[in-house]
């Protein structure tokens, strides 16, 4: 958390880990994609905010994402409890195989998972 004046910066997107990256060439492919096996990845986060200090709307509603096609997702919500802020994340890759042809759609997910790994929540007094 870093201190913008009266105001506070929350990195949300770094606690959920890393998230891959395809950048430049690795934006390019030309061969089927395989991977071990289907999976997915949930995260659950509680934040208690700091004593008289609320998220900014419009960097809370950035937070909700839907990223969802027929090869995965990448999913979250953000709601308010009291004090504590509530993240959920759902990412999914639904099959171990996909076609060349299907490689813009898991950009899409990969692609999300990295937008939001840099969502920053303002916390205002």
């Amino acid at each position: 958390m870093q201190k913008a004046g009266n105001n506070y910066l929350l990195a949300v997107g770094k606690l959920v880990g890393s998230q891959v990256k395809a950048e430049g060439k690795d934006r390019e492919r030309t061969t089927d994609i395989f991977t071990p096996y289907p999976r997915t990845y949930e995260y659950t986060v509680m934040i208690t905010l700091p004593e008289g200090y609320t998220p900014d709307a419009e960097s809370l509603e950035q937070l909700r994402v839907n990223a969802s096609n027929d090869c995965g997702r990448f999913v979250s919500e953000a709601t308010m409890y009291s004090n504590t802020l509530k993240l959920t994340v759902n990412k999914c890759f639904e099959r171990s195989y996909e076609p060349v042809a299907n490689w813009g759609k898991l950009l899409e997910i990969i692609d999300a998972g990295n937008e939001f790994s840099e969502k920053v929540v303002v916390l205002r007094k």
